[in-house]
């Protein structure tokens, strides 16, 4: 149910009372004993497969918003010009947009426990270039509500990708290593 509320993307959801279980990751889901916890009953397993479904459904589609909202931040931080910007701002801008640029690489990727800690690492890095924008720069204010948006954004979807990878319901990203 947590899951659900996150994916929504509104400030007032978040998944911090719905703790997820990380040492689970790319092992399977152990414990199940066949209940619905959330509904003390019995759950087959076409039920538990459509959550799954409809899990990985929910975090596809959110890579995807959260990617959009991204490039809406490049496109409002473009808006103003490099010229009126003062060396400090065009540097900060460039930081921003370098960040975001990994960001969306990231989600774009298959995911593992590296990745989302790389998210999460990322997400931070965002918040706190946000900071830096709205005590330091006058020209580039305009980005900051949309930046503090898109962080919130970020961070709950690097929550739903922990979920979905500590269920099993997503793998990782098996590496291929060259034979000698």
């Amino acid at each position: 149910m947590g899951l659900q509320m996150s994916c929504k993307n509104k400030q007032s959801n978040t998944i911090a009372e719905h703790p997820v279980d990380t040492s689970l990751i790319g092992g399977s889901h152990a414990g199940n004993d066949g209940l619905n916890t959330a509904m003390n009953r019995p759950y087959s397993l076409q039920e538990a497969e459509e959550e799954k479904e409809k899990n990985i459904k929910m975090q596809i589609d959110s890579a995807y918003k959260v990617i959009s909202d991204l490039e809406n931040v490049k496109k409002i931080l473009n808006e103003s010009g490099d010229g009126a910007l003062s060396p400090t701002e065009r540097n900060t801008k460039s930081k921003i947009i370098y960040t975001i640029n990994l960001l969306q690489n990231k989600i774009g990727r298959s995911m593992d426990e590296s990745i989302i800690q790389a998210l999460k690492a990322n997400t931070n890095k965002l918040s706190m270039l946000n900071e830096e924008i709205e005590n330091n720069t006058s020209k580039l204010t305009n980005a900051t509500v949309a930046l503090t948006e898109v962080t919130r954004s970020v961070s709950r979807l690097s929550n739903i990708f922990s979920f979905c990878l500590s269920r099993g319901w997503i793998k990782p990203e098996i590496q291929k290593t060259a034979l000698k």
